[in-house]
């Protein structure tokens, strides 16, 4: 599995993605109605994918790549090559974490993220 992130002219290919997370947010608007047993409902397809993705590097200069390019302002583009149904367009949207891993030999940088256009 290759997964590739993308900013203009920059690219970074981690090692691996150790975590990804994915939630969407129901547009849906629950009216309660005073006196009435059932609410009114405003319906409304729900948010594009918020989350985390852990990305693994071998190296802190290619971590601190990493943090330095989803740190600068503009869209980030994920295509992965197994998992086509992950490709997204997003920006960061929270915290961007570098951390040393356990076995001391890795680095992990999280990025909380937004998309904002469905690949």
């Amino acid at each position: 599995m290759t997964t590739i992130f993308t900013k203009g002219a920059v690219s970074i290919v981690p090692i691996t993605i150790t975590g990804f997370s994915s939630s969407r947010q129901s547009g849906n608007t629950i009216h309660r109605i005073i006196g009435a047993s059932v609410p009114d409902v405003t319906m409304d397809y729900a948010g594009l994918r918020t989350g985390t993705l852990e990305l693994v590097f071998d190296d802190l200069t290619k971590a601190l790549a990493a943090e330095n390019m989803f740190g600068n302002i503009g869209t980030v583009i994920m295509s992965d090559s197994d998992l086509p149904q992950l490709n997204m367009t997003f920006v960061t949207n929270g915290a961007i974490a570098v951390e040393l891993h356990e076995d001391r030999m890795h680095w992990l940088v999280r990025v909380d993220y937004q998309e904002v256009l469905v690949a």
